[in-house]
């Protein structure tokens, strides 16, 4: 299993400065359809250019989830990487077993350049094949459910370098049956639980 990343992560400048803390937003894969000279900075590129283009909905729904008002907010607070670190050449394009290979060894550097003290990945195929079946640097915490909204996902402690963070799998936006507004509730929750001295 290769130990590296494709993609370099998006950190903004004040990362960790906000009231979200040190988040690491994960998102599933980077549909690549024209020719990118650039490709560990695609990812960078992509966030520092928002706004100037239209966007992938993935950025607009999930900004939204922050700030329903300014999408491009939260961008500016927390780190942004994608789980699968080979690009898709459209987006209806399923995922291989080779793809989720990637996953595994990508998050743990970043982990351990990012010092997140929570993550969330917004794409359960990514969160499911990826993550957490295949580490052994994290430990299952609990499976949090939201009353709210009836929605649970697991939550898990993974171990890097310096530290450690709690990280969650929720529905990536493309899915069906995402409902923004349940979909907060659960993400409140998640990242207004002090799991540093509960758990």
């Amino acid at each position: 299993m290769a130990k590296y990343y494709t993609f370099k992560p998006f950190i903004p400048k004040d990362f960790g400065s906000s009231h979200l803390g040190r988040l690491f937003i994960v998102g599933d894969s980077h549909y690549i359809m024209h020719d990118v000279k650039d490709i560990p900075n695609f990812t960078i590129d992509i966030i520092n250019e928002l706004g100037l283009y239209k966007p992938a909905r993935f950025f607009t729904q999930i900004g939204k989830l922050f700030n329903s008002e300014n999408y491009k907010e939260v961008y500016t607070k927390v780190a942004f990487a994608n789980a699968i670190q080979i690009g898709m050449n459209k987006p209806n394009q399923s995922p291989t077993y080779e793809h989720f290979q990637t996953v595994e060894p990508a998050i743990r550097l970043y982990l351990d350049e990012i010092k997140p003290n929570r993550m969330v990945v917004f794409s359960k195929r990514a969160w499911e094949k990826g993550l957490p079946n295949n580490i052994t640097w994290g430990n299952y915490v609990e499976t949090l459910k939201d009353e709210k909204s009836n929605l649970s996902a697991t939550v898990w402690k993974f171990n890097y370098e310096e530290g450690s963070c709690y990280g969650i799998g929720l529905h990536h936006p493309s899915y069906k049956k995402f409902n923004p507004t349940n979909i907060k509730s659960l993400l409140n929750l998640f990242l207004a639980k002090d799991y540093e001295n509960i758990i």
